[in-house]
């Protein structure tokens, strides 16, 4: 029973002299899903903390506004002592395009002409907060907020605005990518999960 007590009374010290595992295992394979995010409605994200708490991360997905790549600086910055949580920011830019060798279906209205190698992009910034739960045996979870600004595009012209609804041609339901190069900043959220070694 002494045993058992004085275990007890040593948990938050051995807690606390645990190594973070963002610093034991610093390689992470991720997978995402959101709405809006760096790496659209799914993606996938490889990073490396290089010097904790500050890692570096490329993802690519696709989203609304096609193919997407994202390239995030990341910072971990442990909640108390946990070793497993921590809340982390990021920023970093984010692309999306379509057509060119990459998409053939890029959505344009009958008036727009679209030459077979011709690429349409958004480029952008983005910044987020989140929080990570690692666990010692490599898996995690995460979620977070954030935000995009939308720098350049040339995706808006593919489908002019239009007040007649059956001159335009995007979606009924979802926003069509050029629809989503016309906004300048929107919020985004994501979540994902994966295995950090």
């Amino acid at each position: 029973m002494a045993r058992a007590v004085l275990l007890l009374a040593m948990l938050p010290a051995l807690a606390h002299a645990e190594i973070p595992t963002v610093v034991s295992r610093p390689t992470y394979l991720r997978m995402d899903a959101g709405f809006g995010a760096p790496t659209g409605i799914f993606g996938f994200s490889v990073g490396h903390t290089i010097e904790a708490p500050a890692a570096v991360e490329a993802g690519f997905g696709l989203g609304a506004s096609g193919w997407q790549l994202a390239l995030l600086a990341r910072l971990h910055l442990p909640i108390g002592d946990s070793p497993w949580h921590s809340w982390t920011v990021a920023a970093g830019p984010s692309l999306s395009f379509l057509g060119g060798p990459f998409s053939k279906s890029v959505p344009h209205a009958d008036e727009v002409v679209v030459d077979e190698g011709d690429l349409f992009y958004i480029f952008g910034v983005n910044a987020e907060i989140g929080w990570e739960w690692r666990q010692p045996w490599g898996g995690f979870i995460r979620l977070a907020a954030g935000g995009f600004y939308n720098i350049a595009e040339n995706m808006s012209p593919l489908c002019p605005e239009s007040d007649d609804p059956s001159e335009s041609c995007a979606p009924p339901h979802f926003p069509s990518a050029p629809e989503i190069a016309r906004i300048r900043a929107y919020p985004y959220f994501v979540m994902g999960y994966g295995w950090s070694f």
